[in-house]
Formats: C-alpha cells, structure tokens, sequence
C-alpha cells in the first residue's frame, strides 16, 4: 500500500440520499470499534470489493468511493493493515482509526473524508 492508495468504501443506502453521500458513509459506527472499514485498491478492485461485499456477505452498498491513506494522514488518521488478522476480515481490509477522538472531531474528520471522496467520485456504481 502505497500514500496514494485508492482504499474502498462501500455506501450504504441510508447514507445516500437525494443523489448525495452524507458524512456517515464515512464515520465508524459505534459496534465497529472507532474503525472505519475500507479495502486496499492495490489488492482488490472497487467492482470486486464491492461484488464481494453486496453478493457474498449480503450487505447493501449503492456503490464504493475511496480516500487516500495520504488524506487520511494529513487527517491524522492512522490507516492499520488488518487484512486476515480476523476471521471476519478479508485479506485486503484495511481500517482507519478514528480512536481517542471525541464527537465532534470525529464528525469534522468524517466530513472530511466524505468530501476528498466526493471530489474523486465513484470508484465503482452498479
């Protein structure tokens, strides 16, 4: 993985709206430990993380968008290799850490990344 590494999101329905991404597409929720979950693009294509994602584990996505870990560093968002260090993770999954942040900040680095995602657009629409 490199600091231009395309890492995959996958957006729920809930988080798109009105043909819009809201910032909780890219916000950990609460069960999820601080962790943001992604997929490293240099191991993994959008499409697949997202076939993968929609038809295997049977989640709902209208699609994935990506940041950078280099926008993810200049959040001071730390992005951890985790790929199979559980059995519930995929090889090429990849966390950003949203830990030993309160809300707020939490809301405004979520924002953030929403909107570096935005700008570079879908990496994969069905």
């Amino acid at each position: 993985m490199t600091a231009q590494t395309l890492l995959h999101r996958q957006i729920h329905p809930t988080s798109f709206r009105n043909g819009r991404v809201e910032s909780p597409a890219f916000r950990p929720s609460p069960e999820h430990k601080g962790l943001l979950s992604t997929e490293d693009g240099d191991r993994i294509t959008a499409e697949a993380a997202w076939v993968r994602y929609t038809t295997v584990r049977r989640f709902d996505s209208v699609g994935s968008m990506a940041v950078t870990p280099d926008e993810c560093a200049g959040l001071v968002l730390p992005v951890i290799e985790d790929g199979g260090t559980d059995p519930k993770l995929s090889a090429e999954h990849v966390s950003i850490d949203f830990n030993g942040l309160d809300r707020k900040q939490t809301e405004s680095k979520s924002k953030k990344l929403r909107d570096a995602a935005v700008t570079r657009s879908w990496t994969h629409r069905p």
